[in-house]
């Protein structure tokens, strides 16, 4: 070919039915009936391969395996066709991102960028000049891992852990429980003493009351000295009685007072 550009109205059939078209650096001429096309099947390689910007070395057998962050791949391949290697074909397909075959034209790299943690295979058919396509795919599998926090180590890690916060806020919670029951059960203990020692000093008040009002009649009414002896010692006694009783009752109430700004502050 002469070029790929040629003039509109530049064309002429001869009489032996030739064809003559003229373009921008000449004219191409043939006939219909003695074209040859290219029945070359192209066998395709995958040439290079770069990550991140690097050339890495490709080794079809094992997968390349790559880090979470090298995930810009630019892939470089040919078709082994070299009748008109300009007019040759491509057409590309990636698994485990779309399994759709993509056309690329005459354009022999394409890159990827951004690829999520997973496995892939990248393959890659080509054509001839006169579009007779490769029927075996040239392919490069590789493996790009998932970050640290990501691996199943680490979603492991997050389980027991969330597993050790739930149990730890359930036994918190059992320990609260307990605490207030047992909370309750001395207050309510507490109380009951209150009542009982409140209820016991009265039981005991009200008699020494009367005791030492009748002993104080008797002392101002008895003229024996010998008996006014014996009623101010029965006075005493009960005088020393009372307030032990009152004593008793003054502590009662304030252990209670005590125990309950140590249990409930403020």
């Amino acid at each position: 070919m002469q070029d790929n550009e040629f003039n509109a109205n530049g064309y002429l059939k001869t009489r032996d039915g030739h064809f003559i078209f003229c373009g921008i650096n000449g004219i191409n001429l043939f006939h219909p009936h003695r074209l040859h096309y290219n029945q070359t099947i192209p066998q395709v390689q995958i040439t290079g391969l770069m990550v991140n910007n690097k050339r890495v070395k490709i080794d079809r057998l094992v997968p390349i395996e790559l880090a979470a962050d090298q995930n810009l791949l630019n892939f470089e391949f040919a078709a082994l066709e070299f009748t008109n290697p300009s007019q040759n074909l491509y057409k590309y397909q990636l698994i485990g991102l779309d399994d759709k075959w993509v056309d690329l034209g005459y354009k022999n790299n394409i890159q990827f960028a951004n690829l999520a943690p997973g496995h892939y295979t990248f393959r890659v058919r080509g054509s001839n000049n006169d579009g007779l396509w490769s029927q075996d795919a040239a392919e490069l599998k590789f493996v790009i891992n998932s970050p640290w926090y990501a691996s199943w180590w680490a979603y492991l890690c997050y389980g027991l852990l969330l597993a050790f916060i739930i149990r730890s806020f359930y036994q918190y919670k059992i320990n609260e429980k307990f605490k207030q029951q047992e909370t309750n059960q001395l207050r309510e203990m507490d109380e009951f003493k209150s009542r009982f020692f409140t209820n016991i000093t009265h039981e005991f008040r009200t008699p020494l009351t009367v005791i030492l009002g009748v002993s104080d009649q008797l002392a101002k009414e008895q003229k024996d000295q010998n008996q006014v002896k014996k009623i101010e010692l029965i006075k005493r006694n009960g005088d020393n009685l009372l307030r032990l009783v009152n004593q008793i009752l003054d502590l009662s109430k304030t252990g209670i007072s005590n125990l309950a700004t140590q249990l409930y502050p403020g």
